[in-house]
């Protein structure tokens, strides 16, 4: 803006002056390109004590028509229970081992991984010790691995506190939002706020 203006007008502190008007001006936050760091640092999920604690689901979106759908197509949706499997037998790496091992305390069988027949039970307090041992080592490894991601996040964001407003959680806030946005939910994450100025008018 003010490359813009020097061409046609100048006055002294003339560039200061616009700065000060292009901070207080809402307009001019509004349609700006944001060039600064995200705000707001990361807050890792707590992580769960034990199994079920917590249940997350995903839904997938998008996928063609099936036959049981009554519409022209394959019938792709016999394939679930195969990709359900896949994703319970894969390796993650924040856990250190699969899904369903973390879950079952075993591998699945398979014929990739099938047991010995008579193979040794564990059954009664060796079966819990050995369920708590690997529980703690899961949140373990989980807990280094949010770490490691923290560090890498927070480097790119900036810490912001702000004075006006309810503070909800560590990084959310309640606003006092005007009547006309009575229809808009009035909490916001740290990051969608900026800081702006009062602009006094006197007659």
């Amino acid at each position: 803006m003010y490359r813009d203006i020097r061409e046609v007008f100048w006055w002294r502190s003339m560039k200061r002056d616009i700065g000060t008007f292009v901070e207080k001006s809402l307009t001019c936050h509004q349609v700006k390109a944001e060039h600064q760091r995200p705000s707001g640092l990361l807050k890792p999920l707590d992580i769960p004590e034990w199994k079920w604690e917590h249940i997350t689901m995903d839904f997938v979106v998008g996928l063609p028509p099936s036959v049981k759908g009554n519409k022209v197509g394959s019938n792709w949706e016999i394939l679930l229970p195969l990709v359900e499997f896949a994703y319970n037998n894969n390796y993650q790496a924040t856990i250190g081992m699969t899904p369903y091992e973390a879950l079952y305390g075993r591998k699945c069988r398979s014929p990739l991984y099938w047991s010995e027949v008579g193979e040794k039970k564990n059954l009664g307090p060796e079966l819990i010790r050995q369920t708590v041992e690997k529980i703690t080592m899961i949140q373990d490894r989980i807990k280094m691995t949010q770490d490691r991601q923290k560090s890498y996040v927070d480097s790119r964001r900036k810490h912001i506190q702000f004075d006006e407003g309810e503070k909800v959680g560590d990084l959310t806030y309640q606003l006092a939002l005007p009547p006309k946005s009575s229809s808009v939910h009035n909490v916001f994450h740290a990051s969608m706020l900026r800081t702006t100025f009062t602009i006094h008018v006197t007659s």
